[in-house]
């Protein structure tokens, strides 16, 4: 019975294998480039992920507060002109 959850485990693993190296990527310089390029590679990992887990749960909000972040940067704030 060990070999067939091993099978059903094994999925679970390699996304956890995923999810930590995505993780420990050195943080964006908080750029709107880097917060872009975070993006994408967590995309990207999202799309190579084996099951729906907690960890697709994760990353999209992760990939939400990310993306808000990188509106945020590249879409300036203007001020009023005072008359």
């Amino acid at each position: 019975w060990v070999a067939e959850y091993k099978r059903l485990a094994q999925k679970y693993h390699d996304d956890c294998r995923l999810f930590t190296a995505w993780k420990n990527q050195p943080p964006s310089a908080g750029t709107s480039a880097g917060l872009l390029t975070r993006l994408t590679k967590l995309r990207d990992l999202k799309g190579k992920l084996k099951t729906d887990s907690v960890l697709s749960d994760e990353l999209t909000r992760e990939e939400e507060a990310l993306a808000i972040r990188a509106t945020q940067q590249e879409t300036p704030i203007r001020r009023k002109k005072r008359p």
